[in-house]
């Protein structure tokens, strides 16, 4: 999902702050909602199959 619209959305915030750091912005904050959801994930290794 993330990675199609990277490339526009990089170029787009380039444009809007005229920054060509601003994609690592993009990135930090796709690491931060990537790591709070695998941190609400659930352990289900000692649990049987269904």
């Amino acid at each position: 999902m993330f990675g199609g619209t990277a490339q526009l959305v990089a170029t787009g915030l380039i444009k809007l702050t005229g920054s060509k750091l601003a994609p690592a912005g993009y990135v930090a904050t796709c690491v931060v909602v990537s790591l709070i959801a695998v941190a609400m994930l659930k352990e289900t290794a000692d649990k049987p199959i269904d």
